[in-house]
């Protein structure tokens, strides 16, 4: 996973933090969405894409396995 998902999960939850309590809360409701919506997309990463991917990368270019097609999946 590159690090600026992390670093955006991050920085997205220190404006949450920042804006806590200040009169104008749009700002930090936003932001505050912002930081919950990014983490189910990193979860995603991790258990999704990211396995097949890491598999993927193993393989031989010249020599494929017979059932390439079905390990995508």
């Amino acid at each position: 996973m590159p690090f600026w998902y992390a670093a955006t999960l991050l920085n997205s939850a220190l404006v949450a933090y920042r804006l806590y309590g200040l009169p104008a809360s749009e700002s930090f409701r936003l932001s505050l969405a912002a930081s919950g919506l990014w983490l189910p997309s990193i979860l995603y990463t991790l258990w999704g894409p990211a396995p097949i991917n890491r598999r993927v990368a193993e393989w031989d270019l010249n020599n494929p396995p017979a059932d390439w097609r079905a390990q995508g999946r």
